[in-house]
């Protein structure tokens, strides 16, 4: 049963993302590598637009951007869950976002020991744990007026 639960969360991790659709017009998709984990809780993920078009994403530092990424850590027989906090304070929000051109990448470093993250006391990623991102980010009508990127897109790696 747990080979059956861990293969059916490997398969749709490594999935990825569908493009989403915005008032008829095709949203460009964004791919999720995660490129490195490093043992005290750190792992650095590329995301990758593959299309021939600019794609947004937004910035974590406002609402539209906080709390969208989820780790789950595959260690023994044990599944870790860790969120980002979605309830922080920004002194100044609005809607800010960054462009990856076609064909480029940006990275982002997720530090589970971050104040901003919630989940189990345990935040070390140990050699043969798995690791699963998902980024989870809704519709919303500032994503249509800013022509952000929505979905949700997904990765997963085994520490080395």
């Amino acid at each position: 049963m747990k080979r059956l639960l861990l293969s059916a969360i490997l398969l749709y991790a490594a999935a990825g993302s569908e493009p989403a659709t915005a008032v008829g017009r095709p949203v460009n998709r964004l791919e999720l590598e995660i490129v490195d984990t490093r043992a005290n809780g750190t792992i650095v993920v590329a995301m990758h637009n593959r299309s021939s078009n600019s794609l947004r994403i937004w910035n974590d530092s406002n609402s539209w951007g906080a709390g969208r990424w989820r780790v789950l850590l595959v260690h023994g027989r044990q599944v870790l869950m860790f969120h980002e906090n979605p309830d922080r304070s920004f002194t100044r929000n609005g809607p800010g976002f960054t462009e990856i051109t076609p064909r480029q990448h940006t990275e982002r470093k997720l530090d589970l020991n971050d104040e901003r993250w919630l989940g189990p006391a345990n935040r070390r990623i140990e050699s043969g744990d798995v690791v699963i991102v998902l980024y989870d980010v809704p519709l919303t009508d500032e994503a249509t007026q800013y022509k952000v990127w929505y979905g949700v897109a997904s990765a997963f790696r085994v520490a080395p």
